[in-house]
């Protein structure tokens, strides 16, 4: 099991705030509504834009800031659907919420009313491909840099052809952006 316990700052920025407990969270692979269809191992990029199993997070992650920048919505997929750029170092995928708190939906909306994603840095995984296929030149062993989850406020639909394992509801899901290191966007 890869839980997660998403710690929230009451004040972004200050390292003096103890950050508030958000949620306890696994990544989630959506299923395709027809099991004749191999759709979460195939090689098309949308179908591995919408699995999680590749997600390696920390123990607990702190989502400290937030911003507006284009790069952080999740209305569109991080690749160019037309070519099929697959060899962008964005991973993203559904996390869901194991602790029953239901704290989600409240957070989420927090988000949209403010049209904002929140933010959280903190020292790539080694087990984690992306920090070391990005093409960076840093070793993730030094700390030279960090990786980046984005929790938008506009996360894409479902697609028509994938469906939530039975007993997962919507409500227990949060949308993620994961990049290895924050340096390829700042």
């Amino acid at each position: 099991m890869n839980e997660t316990t998403i710690l929230l700052s009451p004040s972004p920025g200050d390292p003096n705030v103890t950050p508030d407990f958000l949620a306890t969270v696994e990544p989630l692979t959506l299923l395709p509504r027809d099991p004749s269809v191999q759709s979460a191992s195939s090689s098309s990029p949308k179908d591995d834009y919408f699995s999680s199993s590749s997600l390696t997070l920390p123990f607990e992650i702190v989502l400290d800031g937030y911003t507006r920048e284009p790069w952080s919505s999740g209305a569109q997929p991080p690749y160019d659907t037309d070519s099929g750029d697959v060899n962008n170092p964005w991973k993203c995928g559904y996390l869901q919420s194991t602790d029953g708190r239901n704290r989600l939906p409240g957070f989420f909306q927090y988000l949209q009313s403010r049209k904002k994603a929140a933010l959280a840095k903190f020292e790539p995984s080694p087990l984690d491909g992306t920090a070391f296929s990005n093409g960076s030149s840093v070793d993730a062993a030094s700390g030279n840099f960090k990786a980046l989850l984005v929790v938008p406020y506009d996360p894409p639909p479902i697609p028509d052809h994938l469906k939530l394992p039975d007993g997962v509801h919507s409500n227990q899901l949060i949308f993620v952006k994961y990049l290895g290191d924050e340096m390829l966007i700042f």
